[in-house]
């Protein structure tokens, strides 16, 4: 029982209503992080970056530094998949990388997220969406 219900669906729904009302913003807060971001975007000295700054080398190297253990992402990969996988996955991920950065092209897959709720107060009351972290 979660907040007083006890049918399965409707404890989903109550779930999926908190998580959307923690991840998206209003359409002000949108407009202010939108505004610090460009006003953050017009003070930018730094390199523009050429996509041919990606290369295999790089891509490599990141991938010996991603954290084993993790929990898999949307599409059910975890990092144990990439670590242990044939070596010409780094090419195919920096020409992947060098198109996207070229073409100034994000995924909308990219963007997706998974969110796993916490309890905020293992004392408190297990049963209630205010006491869960988002």
């Amino acid at each position: 029982m979660i907040d007083g219900l006890c049918d399965e669906k409707d404890i989903a729904n109550r779930f999926a209503n908190v998580f959307q009302a923690a991840s998206v913003p209003t359409l002000q807060r949108h407009h202010e992080l939108e505004s610090k971001f460009l006003a953050r975007y017009a003070q930018y000295t730094g390199k523009v970056l050429d996509a041919n700054v990606i290369t295999v080398d790089i891509v490599q190297e990141c991938i010996k530094k991603l954290q084993k253990g993790k929990a898999p992402g949307m599409d059910d990969l975890t990092s144990e998949h990439i670590l242990f996988t044939h070596p010409m996955l780094a090419v195919h991920l920096s020409v992947l990388f060098r198109m996207l950065l070229k073409h100034n092209v994000v995924p909308g897959g990219f963007g997706y997220g998974l969110v796993i709720p916490l309890v905020k107060d293992t004392g408190g009351n297990r049963f209630v969406t205010d006491n869960i972290e988002v």
